[in-house]
């Protein structure tokens, strides 16, 4: 947060990982690693994360932050109804969900509540997402106590109706012409 206690609101993510702030980065690499992790049950992706957290924030604080990221998957992962998309770590591009869960992170940062709700009831395609809003905050608050910003970009219907076209581009019947 800037010191004059104001905070920017920028443009929705463009889909892009070279155009999120350093913090996002950092989020959007721990969560897809430790879902990486999860999904080819792999620990050892998890002990990267792990050590890559712990190199860059210390090893307390990568601790909570870790406990609330895992806390934030499994209550996705429990809730959600649909599929959570993400991309693997060496995608450029930023999936749907995650541009969801950055909103819902940054949004619980910035004491956004009413925000942080919608993004989470998005995350879950409709579910209760009030589970998601605390291990977000702690997310929010170990990445804002480390110096990173995480910068709040609103959406509106159309940039939600953007995402959902998204997602729904590996569904569209290929033998239709354009």
């Amino acid at each position: 947060m800037p010191r004059d206690g104001a905070f920017r609101v920028s443009a929705p993510p463009t889909g892009w990982v070279c155009d999120l702030m350093s913090g996002e980065r950092l989020l959007l690499w721990a969560y897809r690693s430790w879902l990486e992790g999860l999904t080819a049950r792999q620990p050892t992706r998890h002990q990267e994360v792990w050590n890559g957290l712990s190199r860059q924030l210390g090893s307390e604080p990568a601790r909570r932050l870790l406990g609330a990221l895992s806390r934030l998957i499994y209550r996705c992962v429990r809730e959600a109804q649909g599929e959570i998309a993400y991309h693997p770590n060496c995608c450029r591009q930023v999936a749907p969900d995650e541009c969801r869960l950055l909103g819902l992170v940054a949004a619980t940062g910035h004491h956004e509540t009413a925000l942080a709700r919608n993004q989470a009831a998005r995350l879950l395609r409709g579910g209760s997402g009030d589970d998601l809003l605390s291990p977000a905050a702690d997310i929010a608050r170990v990445l804002q106590e480390a110096g990173y910003d995480l910068p709040l970009r609103r959406t509106d219907d159309r940039s939600e109706a953007i995402l959902r076209a998204v997602e729904a581009l590996p569904t569209l019947d290929r033998s239709l012409p354009n």
